[in-house]
């Protein structure tokens, strides 16, 4: 388009030329005819000659810039046709691409050269060393070489030559400074962890653990062997090998630290290895390394942070993301992450906010809105739950938690219905999950249909059969109607699960005393009320067995602890005992 335009505006120049020179022509003969005095004739001749010598410059002009583009066609022809083309990596390649490294001088541009050969030549050996089958590095030709100048400019390279990673940089007198890009870096949403459904637990277990993918060394080495350990161990850190990524991250730091080699960024990588294989002092260890090294490192703070989180020292994971937020208050993972701890301490206004403040920043974001929901449900704000569960419905129709945990909220507020709805609709994304058939078994027991809430808990119980809860609930199901064995056998199921389940002994006091075992009814609550010395209901119960039996004093005494405890019933018992 560009070389028409000026075509068009040279043609143009040409005519208005020409049309100049037979103006005047024109000028002249009417001069003539009209007898004019000679100064008249001297100016006109003046002017003709003025413009003549203007049109003649023009058109030598427009040879010289029509001769120039014809040779630089002609060079731009020939350089392609000696430069080398490159192809795209095939589907599932580990592709990596090395450019030249840029210089100042012609000494450095050589050098550059020459570091790019190496690096390629050495990154290919090394994959063959090891039987790396599906990784590949490849030179980037020289016409390329201009546009890398970013990341940003690098990752439009690599996603158009379908590349993992590319390599570029300068060399300057402290050395060999590569930029390493990572062209397809994971999304939030695959770098958080899928959460544990909450229908029972009530906490998230969504982690936001970041990599780092703009990398750039400071000075790494004059010679590319700790830069190709360092790559060799992002192939396998990419591929979940993370034995074998530990020991080329290892292999990339240098024997002696210096001023000129930064090994923030590998500390950081030797963190997130030992991060996914759960071994919590080392990776402290490294990521507080990193630290060290480069204090603004923002990502080594939020994993750091997720290291304390998963210890339970919520305090410390909490300076860590704040922290973060205060290198860079932009940040959204730290938001989530910190808002995570917020509800592992029961801190819900502070999780609330920090969810809020992500999605300022991501408002698209599924998660945020379940983590939300999560959150007003806790602290018993059901329509709120249930609005941001909607919300991360809309974003993420097959968000089978959140179906789940609407169920949820809708059978909290009594409304069963919408409760069961929620929950099929779930298991129609999660077939296979035996919390959303427990769910369901409380939801079909709440509205008297005792078959389905059966059905239900044996579905439960064939997925996970060690669910003492669905144990549990299924005995209450039993004992509602009738088959009091069945439901003591569910209830001792249950215990034998889990013996710390004051609920269970409870249930199974009841059915005793419904059975007329009345010493195994009372050791049953008495061992409920041992384990949970606030069970309102257990101090209830055990009263109201008491007073049966005539032991009023131990009976008033349970009536008065449970009605202190909140059951209104209890109080009622023991004004007419006090009487």
């Amino acid at each position: 388009m560009q070389i028409n335009r000026e075509k068009d505006v040279n043609i143009a120049i040409q005519a208005l030329s020409a049309l100049a020179i037979i103006g005047g022509m024109a000028i002249g003969i009417l001069l003539y005819y009209h007898k004019q005095t000679p100064a008249v004739w001297t100016t006109f001749v003046t002017i003709m000659a003025v413009n003549l010598i203007f049109c003649l410059k023009w058109q030598d002009s427009i040879w010289k810039s029509e001769e120039a583009q014809r040779r630089a066609a002609e060079q731009a022809k020939t350089a392609t046709f000696l430069q080398p083309t490159l192809e795209s990596f095939k589907n599932g390649t580990f592709g990596i691409l090395v450019g030249a490294f840029q210089g100042k001088t012609k000494a450095q541009k050589d050098k550059g050269k020459e570091v790019q050969s190496t690096i390629e030549v050495t990154l290919n050996a090394r994959f063959q060393e090891l039987n790396i089958h599906d990784a590949e590095a490849r030179e980037i030709p020289t016409s390329l070489i201009p546009q890398l100048n970013s990341h940003e400019k690098a990752r439009e390279i690599g996603k158009k030559y379908h590349a993992e990673i590319v390599i570029f940089g300068d060399i300057t007198l402290a050395g060999v400074i590569p930029n390493l890009t990572i062209v397809n870096p994971r999304s939030l949403a695959s770098v958080i962890t899928q959460p544990d459904i909450t229908l029972l637990k009530d906490e998230l277990s969504h982690k936001a653990l970041l990599d780092l993918n703009d990398i750039r060394f400071p000075a790494l080495t004059d010679e590319p062997t700790l830069l190709v350990s360092f790559i060799t161990g992002l192939k396998y850190y990419h591929k979940a090998n993370y034995d074998d990524s530990l020991y080329y991250f290892k292999a990339a730091l240098p024997e002696k630290p210096t001023k000129y080699i930064d090994s923030a960024p590998i500390f950081f990588y030797i963190g997130n290895v030992y991060f996914h294989i759960q071994k919590w002092d080392n990776t402290i260890f490294n990521y507080t390394e990193a630290i060290k090294i480069d204090p603004k490192l923002v990502g080594a703070y939020n994993n750091r942070g997720l290291v304390f989180m998963e210890k339970g020292d919520y305090d410390h994971a909490i300076s860590d993301f704040s922290k973060a937020l205060e290198i860079n208050p932009k940040y959204p993972e730290a938001y989530f992450n910190r808002g995570n701890t917020y509800q592992k301490k029961g801190e819900y206004n502070f999780s609330i906010s920090d969810y809020k403040e992500f999605l300022k920043i991501n408002p698209n974001y599924a998660e945020a809105y379940y983590a939300l929901g999560i959150a007003y449900r806790m602290k018993g704000d059901w329509d709120q739950a249930i609005s941001n569960f909607s919300k991360a419905l809309k974003i993420r129709p097959n968000y089978a938690e959140a179906y789940f945990n609407r169920g949820c909220v809708y059978s909290e507020k009594g409304n069963y219905d919408h409760g069961i709805t929620d929950l099929k609709e779930g298991l129609k994304l999660i077939p296979n999950d035996a919390k959303a058939y427990y769910s369901l078994g409380i939801c079909y027991k709440k509205i008297g249909n005792l078959g389905q809430s059966l059905v239900n808990y044996n579905e439960s119980i064939s997925i996970d059969p060690n669910f003492a809860e669905a144990y549990n609930n299924r005995g209450l199901v039993f004992m509602e109607k009738g088959a009091y064995d069945h439901a003591i056998s569910d209830f001792s199921k249950a215990l034998e699960i889990n013996p710390k389940y004051p609920e269970a002994y409870n249930n199974r006091g009841i059915t005793h005393g419904k059975k007329g075992e009345h010493e195994k009814e009372l050791l049953d609550l008495n061992k409920a009320i041992e384990l949970n010395p606030y069970y309102a209901d257990a101090y209830f119960n055990r009263a109201i067995r008491l007073k049966i039996d005539g032991n009023l004093d131990k009976a008033l005494e349970d009536f008065k602890i449970a009605c202190n405890l909140g059951i209104k019933e209890a109080c009622l018992f023991y004004k007419k005992l006090k009487q």
